[in-house]
């Protein structure tokens, strides 16, 4: 998570996994599913 204090924006980056997401070590992110959401006024 960031924050960009001049705009008050917040990005927060998010991707999907292959398994179980609660199985250690954690599972691998699925290529190309990476997104940043970002969150302002």
């Amino acid at each position: 998570m960031a924050l960009d204090a001049s705009t008050h924006n917040v990005y927060l980056p998010t991707a999907k996994f292959n398994g179980d997401p609660g199985a250690h070590p954690r599972p691998s992110v699925v290529p190309g599913s990476i997104v940043i959401l970002v969150v302002g006024k």
